[in-house]
């Protein structure tokens, strides 16, 4: 029987040397604008639109783009700049064009708004505005590929349909937008919108190619918005890769954990506690912190150049847009190679630990929910914010009376008052935000219906419900609950579980991949060879409990073909992310690994110069004593902490 599993979802970053230099034969290009002060009354400005494309371009320089950025451009500039780059795009092997600002459809043709325009009637948006297919159509023919991001607050103040329309595409050419067609982007209320922010936390992760880029996208917005759901469409020939390099499976707070340790940094300890406040090396963070203070011997700082620790670092700092993050890098690296890009950084990004920070920040930052935490905010379990719940409720008023058509703030009032001991009125908060479609509210009014929680009696009917809503616009943890409230019943209904799960999984879930290979290990609905891959598809998404799983499914041929090497690299990875169990149970004897699997286990260890014994596939005191520096980067042994 499945059982539930709530997963902290943040961007999968990678802790890996990056090749930020790209093959010199390739050539980039990147035409960037953002639109923010409209001249009209009929058109409102918007907050954001400059800020994406600045930072949407100062990224793709990073990545090795040659960037044309403009800001709030007329009509003539527009049509000028994009069929420039039209042209241009005929001689580039990946050319990519990014655009933040309003956006429209009439008679199913897009057209982006200049600042110039003047809109009364359809007409006028036809003739006053730049057509988006101009630029599909004259790049039909290109042999590179041709990446489109539209990033749209698309609202028609002419009265026709909102949204834009879906677009074709023509041969090697790719077209997201920040929401489904016909439908509404919002701007957001921080620096960027919940589009540009999600595409600059996942656009840079070494090894993602773009369709999973846009899964994690997709996964992002949903989570910062409780409502909108990017889209794309592609005709692709070939993978795009904007940063090479390999994806690393461990998660950002593993990575961030590892790299802090390995070189014995106050400063980056501290900054791991305070991004991670309830992550699973807490402990161990708090144990380290102590024996640097009082000159207690640990392992060696790792060789700093061996690891290319400044580009890890500066990987992992500008992923998250983090500033603390960024800060410990210029603390580190003053003069880096990413010295100038991060004090860039550092002056715009917002301080989590400034008092004056807006009420909508302090809101996100107080209240998250676990499931839709994002590179910006992680999630708050519930003991925490219980902890802070006046000041929560205080920040997320604030935020819903700023934005009340920002109905995630809505459904974050309505869990700061259920946790602050106020249910009655963040019960009808939640149920607000459901009326509007927030699928958090959604998902949260299913459990609360599944448990009795809040005081409402329990209703099984009303919890599925309300699953169903929420799993139909893209929440993951509502389709994982109602598969296993379907799989609960008295007649369980096996094929509609695995229909929500599998198109879960296909989104980009990780819960939902590794409830898959729980099923198909138990031969229910699935063939058991299938465990083999769902639990290997969520260690690749950074699953803590799919890694352990999957080294143990490929260390045996009962589930398919057994594979030492694979075995071999998601036990270490399961030894480096899950809260200590893979190591104890190796220590105690509760799962055993070949003989083959532990040598190259120790191969690798000895690579790392964690281990300096004889490569002989034992797990023995000197093995064991490597796997835990493995697990604590540059945490040695000090007992008498204990």
């Amino acid at each position: 029987m499945m059982r539930r599993l709530v997963v902290l979802l943040v961007m999968a970053l990678a802790c890996v040397q990056l090749a930020w230099a790209q093959d010199p034969v390739e050539k980039r290009i990147a035409l960037v604008i953002g639109n923010s002060q409209y001249q009209s009354d009929r058109i409102p400005d918007l907050a954001n639109p400059v800020n994406d494309a600045e930072d949407v371009a100062r990224a793709l320089r990073g990545f090795g783009f040659e960037v044309t950025l403009h800001l709030d451009m007329d009509r003539a500039g527009m049509a000028a700049a994009m069929e420039t780059f039209g042209e241009d795009a005929h001689a580039a092997d990946v050319a990519l064009f990014y655009y933040a600002g309003h956006g429209m459809q009439v008679e199913l043709r897009n057209y982006l708004s200049p600042v110039d325009a003047v809109y009364t009637s359809h007409e006028d948006v036809i003739n006053n505005s730049v057509p988006l297919d101009a630029l599909t159509t004259s790049t039909s023919d290109i042999e590179g590929a041709l990446l489109i991001f539209i990033d749209a607050c698309q609202e028609n103040p002419t009265g026709g349909a909102d949204g834009l329309a879906r677009i074709p595409v023509s041969r090697n050419q790719f077209v997201a937008l920040a929401a489904l067609p016909d439908n509404l982007a919002a701007d957001g209320a921080g620096r960027n919108s919940p589009f540009s922010g999600a595409f600059l936390a996942n656009a840079g992760v070494p090894g993602r190619n773009i369709s999973d880029v846009m899964l994690a996208v997709r996964q992002d917005v949903i989570a910062a918005t409780g409502s909108q759901v990017p889209w794309d469409n592609s005709s692709l020939t070939r993978e795009i890769v904007l940063v090479p390099g390999e994806q690393s499976a461990l998660t950002p707070e593993t990575q961030m954990w590892r790299l802090a340790s390995s070189l014995n940094d106050p400063s980056l300890v501290r900054t791991y506690l305070d991004r991670f406040p309830d992550g699973v090396h807490v402990a161990e963070a708090d144990q380290l912190l102590a024996a640097l203070s009082v000159g207690l011997p640990v392992r060696d700082a790792v060789d700093v150049r061996s690891l290319e620790v400044e580009d890890n670092l500066w990987q992992l700092a500008s992923t998250s847009r983090w500033r603390p993050l960024l800060e410990s890098y210029l603390e580190r690296y003053p003069n880096g190679n990413h010295a100038e890009e991060a004090r860039e950084l550092v002056d715009i990004l917002a301080d989590p630990t400034d008092a004056s920070q807006s009420a909508a920040f302090d809101c996100e930052r107080l209240t998250t929910h676990p499931n839709d935490a994002t590179p910006a905010f992680g999630g708050v379990p519930s003991g925490r914010l219980q902890a802070n719940a006046a000041e929560a409720i205080a920040s997320c008023r604030e935020a819903h009376e700023d934005f009340p058509d920002l109905h995630k703030y809505t459904a974050m009032l309505g869990r700061a008052l259920v946790l602050g001991n106020r249910p009655e009125e963040g019960l009808e908060l939640f149920r607000q935000a459901a009326d509007a479609g927030n699928v958090r509210a959604l998902t949260t009014l299913g459990a609360l219906y599944e448990t009795g929680g809040a005081g409402l009696q329990q209703d099984s009917a009303r919890a599925i419900g309300y699953y169903e809503q929420a799993a139909a616009a893209g929440a993951a943890d509502a389709a994982v609950n109602l598969a296993r409230m379907l799989m609960s019943q008295a007649s369980p209904d096996v094929d509609r579980a695995i229909q929500l799960l599998t198109t879960a999984s296909e989104a980009g879930s990780r819960q939902a991949a590794f409830n898959l290979g729980v099923l198909a290990v138990n031969g229910i609905g699935l063939p058991v060879e299938d465990a083999q891959l769902y639990f290997a598809l969520a260690s690749d998404r950074g699953y803590a409990e799919g890694h352990f799983n999957a080294a143990l499914f490929f260390e045996t041929d009962r589930f398919g073909q057994r594979d030492p090497a694979r075995a071999a690299e998601y036990l270490l990875r399961a030894i480096a992310a899950d809260s200590g169990k893979a190591l104890t149970a190796l220590e105690g004897g509760d799962v055993l690994f070949g003989s083959d699997t532990i040598g190259l286990v120790q191969e690798r260890l000895q690579n790392l110069r964690l281990f300096a014994g004889r490569i002989d596939g034992q797990l023995g005191p000197q093995t064991f004593r490597a796997l835990q520096a493995y697990r604590s980067g540059g945490l040695g042994a000090v007992a008498s902490l204990d």
